[in-house]
């Protein structure tokens, strides 16, 4: 990986195109400082506004907790062997190669995995995840909360309804010898997975550096569901029974916070939700789905900007979400059905684009 770092021996007359990082766009930017290598049996902390939308880059490390919370531009990690890597929202491609017997815990647009094997996952990923070459590999839906972490997702760009944690593709499947992947158990906990303790900040510390040895207790990190900045997702891992409904929440001020506190609330009544999708509907999707005189309100919602739909399961989940709706204050607009014909309209033609 030292190649990165090489200067070319071209001359600066060469029209060559050059690879440009995010550190080199700025002349104050050391490579050093957004480079984790060669550390065995440490705790490597960087700390909210540490790395600013930085790219970083992680290599041969040995049975090390790396902390990297705040948002960057993209994650490499390389040749690791029995590491932690909890990671804030990165706004491009978390890539991890060679590495082994690791746990993660991260949240990415695109997450790619090469020649790796016994990697645990706890992911938040726009697109589908893909593996190569890597097996023994096990996915959860990421669980996380820290001071800040919600401004570090709307800095990265990353809408929090849309997770395809569970959509995994593996590039290089092996029919002889069964599935490199499989889903988590659902009542895996983050917090059986990594355990990390908080501490004060002591004033005589010579942790002065950018990577810290300690997690602040200000910090309040927290990987429980019920604080989780990301909302539990179930994706495949099956149905708690044959009723589901579709709750759409419509484009309006507020629309993302809108949806997140309606969806915590549902997911304290026995239920679960299997999927959501924050998207805009073509026309014709719309006029399939409300017709336009007696649905009127939803009709012209949906084709005037983004809506999000989620999809809840569970014994009377249709009748606890309305619930739920018309107790909540603020007068958003919101459609709920149990109509499976609308629940797979909605989402195969969210599947159509991307």
């Amino acid at each position: 990986m030292g190649c990165l770092f090489a200067r070319s021996a071209s001359s600066e007359t060469d029209e060559t195109e050059k690879k440009v990082y995010s550190w080199d766009k700025r002349k104050d930017i050391r490579v050093e400082d957004f480079l984790m290598e060669d550390f065995q049996d440490r705790t490597l902390v960087r700390l909210p506004g540490s790395i600013n939308g930085q790219q970083f880059l992680i290599q041969n490390l040995t049975n090390c907790k790396i902390y990297l919370l705040d948002h960057t531009a993209a994650i490499n990690m390389d040749n690791c062997t029995d590491c932690h890597l909890i990671t804030g929202p990165v706004k491009g491609s978390l890539f991890l190669r060679n590495c082994k017997g690791c746990k993660v815990l991260c949240a990415c647009q695109q997450l790619r995995t090469r020649d790796c094997s016994k990697t645990d996952i706890f992911l938040f990923c726009t697109t589908q995840p893909i593996i190569e070459a890597s097996y023994k590999m096990q996915f959860g839906c990421y669980q996380l909360s820290y001071s800040g972490l919600s401004t570090q997702f709307q800095e990265s760009g990353l809408e929090l309804m849309n997770n395809s944690w569970d959509k995994v593709y593996d590039f290089t499947p092996n029919p002889d010898q069964g599935p490199n992947w499989k889903l988590m158990a659902e009542d895996t906990k983050v917090e059986d997975v990594f355990v990390w303790s908080m501490e004060g900040e002591d004033e005589n510390s010579e942790d002065t550096g950018l990577n810290k040895t300690h997690l602040p207790k200000n910090l309040m990190l927290n990987g429980s569901c019920e604080s989780s900045v990301v909302p539990m997702v179930a994706g495949n891992r099956g149905r708690l029974s044959e009723e589901s409904c579709l709750v759409m929440f419509f484009d309006q001020n507020e629309l993302t916070n809108t949806v997140l506190d309606i969806t915590r609330q549902i997911q304290r009544e026995a239920v679960i939700v299997i999927r959501s999708k924050q998207t805009t509907l073509p026309e014709e999707r719309v006029s399939e789905m409300f017709d336009k005189t007696s649905q009127s309100q939803y009709y012209e919602a949906a084709k005037r900007g983004t809506v999000v739909g989620v999809e809840v399961n569970g014994e009377d989940c249709t009748e606890k979400c309305r619930e739920i709706i018309a107790s909540s204050n603020g007068d958003a607009l919101v459609f709920v059905t149990s109509s499976w014909q609308l629940i797979e309209l909605f989402y195969s033609g969210v599947d159509m684009q991307m």
